[in-house]
This record gives structure tokens, sequence and C-alpha cells, in this order.
């Protein structure tokens, strides 16, 4: 009988607690009818008031390469793109038109030029030779220059109707005002399509070789695949896709700004093999570590890389950690091939039986 009255009494309690609680929200309800209700009716007579009120989005705010997409159509503006549709003015090399040369290719009216050119080095390089099979397929010609500016072929072929044409040339801008290299020339048998995974690749390597050539700085075409036919080569040659979506090689190229920020003082001497098949570029960093690159143009396979300096740390041209084998004091085992690997916070001494330092 005891429990069943303590029943009862918890019962009871709980329903009060809950009628109190009803009776709560039926006030409040009232005050916030009767508050509303007299500042309608004030307002219908002719009343005025200031409402202070801040608006906050709960859409993520637009990323600012959107931005940069929505002004330009793509980066750079070969062929510029809003979706799918083509932007007025920024179609099939109407923007080489600002450069200080003329471009030219098959389709050009002005004159005839081949599809492809065997080209051979000009007297600015020396002269004489080839240059291991190499064709152009784009060229370039002497106009818009600006003043004191200078025009001078590197690279040059002999059209059908006897004509010098140039697939690779430096263009000087006036005196202390730089000069620009452009080069329409590729290798005999040079793939017309590639996977994204060996885009990544070239990526990575293109950026350290022009760096250690000296170069100040590098333009990347293109940033943004327009992907408006499936099947045709120049629609795929963005780091992104048309959406958006990185590709390999955009983390590569994520990558090699990081570990090589600007400010990197690029290290002298060899960095190259005699025979261009192993590669080791390096640089010092604006925050004073010792970084580089490693790969081979060879056959893949495994080698000790040998540091001093500094325990280094290693990741892939991805810019993703690795955890080599180490097996020695300052030695590493690592798969050496096409793909080149970071090192960072040390000096690269020796790869195999070759000394590098």
């Amino acid at each position: 009988m005891a429990s069943s009255h303590k029943k009862r009494t918890g019962l009871r309690a709980a329903l009060i607690v809950l009628l109190c609680l009803v009776l709560v929200c039926v006030v409040a309800a009232a005050v916030l009818y009767s508050l509303v209700s007299r500042k309608i009716k004030a307002f219908q007579s002719g009343a005025s008031f200031s409402l202070d009120y801040q608006i906050t989005s709960t859409a993520a705010e637009e990323p600012a390469l959107y931005k940069v997409l929505a002004q330009f159509g793509g980066a750079p503006c070969w062929k510029g793109y809003r979706g799918r549709e083509p932007v007025p003015g920024r179609m099939n090399g109407e923007f080489a038109r600002t450069l200080p040369l003329g471009v030219r290719a098959y389709w050009s009216k002005d004159a005839e030029y081949p599809r492809s050119l065997a080209v051979r080095p000009t007297e600015a390089m020396g002269g004489g030779g080839s240059v291991d099979a190499r064709f152009a397929s784009r060229y370039f010609v002497d106009e818009r220059l600006p003043e004191g500016g200078e025009f001078v072929p590197l690279l040059a072929g002999t059209a059908a109707d006897g004509r010098e044409v140039a697939g690779a040339a430096v263009v000087t801008l006036g005196p202390g005002k730089g000069a620009i290299v452009v080069c329409g020339v590729r290798p005999k048998g040079c793939p017309v399509a590639i996977s994204e995974e060996t885009q990544a690749k070239w990526t990575t390597r293109g950026l350290a070789l022009c760096f250690a050539e000296g170069v100040e700085a590098y333009f990347c075409y293109e940033l943004r695949s327009t992907e408006t036919e499936p099947f045709y080569s120049e629609c795929h040659f963005g780091l992104t896709h048309a959406d958006l979506t990185p590709k390999p090689a955009y983390s590569a190229y994520a990558a090699f700004t990081k570990l090589r920020p600007a400010g990197s003082v690029q290290t002298a001497g060899a960095w190259h093999d005699d025979a261009r098949r192993l590669y080791w570029p390096s640089w010092t960093r604006p925050d004073g570590k010792r970084a580089g690159l490693v790969w081979t143009t060879g056959d893949a396979a495994w080698t000790t890389l040998r540091f001093v300096g500094g325990v280094p740390e290693l990741r892939t041209h991805l810019g993703r950690t690795l955890a080599p084998v180490r097996v020695g004091p300052g030695a590493y085992r690592v798969r050496l091939s096409d793909a080149p690997l970071y090192w960072l916070g040390a000096e690269l001494a020796a790869v195999g039986d070759r000394t590098i330092r």
C-alpha cells in the first residue's frame, strides 16, 4: 500500500510540473501575440518604427576560385568558358594577341604552317645538328614587340615554301625589363594522350627542371579542364576537372609550392648526370631548410639515398609522407622511378653509388 501511495504522489507531482510548463508556454504565446498585434495595428494606422537585423547566410561562402573563374572563364584564358558556354573574346588563341609576339599554327590564315616541322638550333643557339629529333607544331613570329625589344629564334625549321619559321624563340622586352622564352617543340613520338598519374609526375618534373635552369616565374597551362568534348585532348589539360574536382596534378602542383615556397634559392652546381637519366635538383627554403627532388627517367629500381646534415623527411610527388627503411647512418632504401621523391631537412649526398655532394 505504501508503494502504491508513493507512485500516485509521484505521478501527481509530475502532472503538476507538466501543467506549469504548459501554463508558462500559453502565457508566453499570449504576450508575444499581444506585442505583435500592437505593432501590426500601429503600422496599419501609419506609425513608423525601426527594425535592426542581421542576415547570416547558412550556405557556404563562394570560394575565391569560383570568383576568378566567373570573371575570366578559366586560368589562363586560352579557351575561356563559363560552365560549358564559351566566353566571347577568349577563344581560339585570342588571348595570345595580348602577348608581345605572334603565335601561329596550321590553322592560321596569314600563311601556310605545317602541322609538324623538324627544327634545328639557330645561330643564336650555336647552330648545327638537330635537337634529338624535335618537332614544332606551334610557331612564333616577330610582331607587337615593345620599344627596344628583340625577337630571337632559337629553334627553327624550313617550311614547304622555303620560309624559316621559329618553333622556339626568346623575346627581350627592352633594357632592364627581362625576356620571355616561348617553345612549341616536342619530341618525336610524344604521346597525344597521357594518364592523370603521368600528368602529375610531369607537372612536378616540369616545375623542378624550370627552376633548376634559372626560370624565375612559372605559369601552368591550365587550371581547369573544359571537358566539353570527352575524347579531345585539348579539353583535358587542366589541373582540375571542369567541376573543379582536383586531379593528381593539382596535388602535385600544391605540394611543389609548399615544399619549394617563394623565396627559395636554387643550389648551384650539377643537378643531373651526363646522360640526363638521373636528376637531383635542390634548393634552400626561406626557413633555412634544405630540400630537393630526385628521380630517374630510366628503369625503376630499389636504391639507397644517403643524406648528411640531418634526418630527412621524404615525401612523394603528391606530398604524401614516406616511411623508408633505414639501412645505415643517414641511409634509406627507396624505390627510385620517374615519379619524383622530395626530401626535406637534410642534404642529399649520394644516390646509390653516385656521390652528389
